[in-house]
């Protein structure tokens, strides 16, 4: 695999991720309004958590750019 070859497939994989994660945080996003309308449970609640935390250890294998 050549240099081009290489960077075409880092921006591939790049935009596969970051579709994915709107997918992600979408999908948490639509729970978090359908629980909003619910009274919740302390294992509902605690699932949601740990399901945020997951996109945030996702979110957290790129760091951000600090500009």
């Amino acid at each position: 695999m050549n240099l081009d070859e290489l960077k075409q497939t880092l921006d591939d994989t790049k935009a596969q991720l970051v579709k994915a994660a709107g997918e992600i945080t979408a999908k948490i996003d639509a729970l978090e309004a359908q629980l909003a309308a619910v009274v919740t449970t302390p294992e509902v609640d605690a699932a949601l958590a740990e399901l945020k935390a997951v996109a945030q250890q996702l979110d957290d294998i790129n760091p951000d750019v600090v500009e």
